[in-house]
C-alpha cells in the first residue's frame, strides 16, 4: 500500500495539481485535480489508476506516464552544511 493506491482524486483540494511525467520521451506537465473530477471515469478510482489511464500529451507520443503529488506550496533546495 502507498498513497497512489489509498488516494482518491476527490480525497486532495480541487486546486491541488499533479505532475505528470512521461516515462518515454520525459516532459512534464501538471494537471489540476478539479480538472480531472470534471471527467466521470476517474471520479471513483484511485490516483494509481488516473495514472495508468493517462498518456503523454506531446505531439506523436502518447507514452505511459508517471504522477507525483507536489509536497507544499514551494519548493526548496537542500544547501548541505549551512545553519
Amino acid at each position: 500500500m502507498n498513497w497512489r493506491t489509498d488516494l482518491c482524486p476527490s480525497d486532495s483540494e480541487p486546486q491541488t495539481s499533479i505532475e505528470v511525467t512521461c516515462k518515454r520521451c520525459g516532459p512534464a506537465r501538471y494537471e489540476k485535480i478539479e480538472n480531472l473530477l470534471k471527467q466521470p471515469e476517474f471520479d471513483p478510482c484511485y490516483l494509481d489508476e488516473v495514472g495508468a489511464s493517462l498518456t503523454c500529451n506531446k505531439r506523436g507520443c502518447s507514452g505511459a506516464v508517471k504522477i507525483a503529488l507536489p509536497h507544499g506550496d514551494k519548493m526548496e533546495g537542500f544547501i548541505g552544511g549551512m545553519p
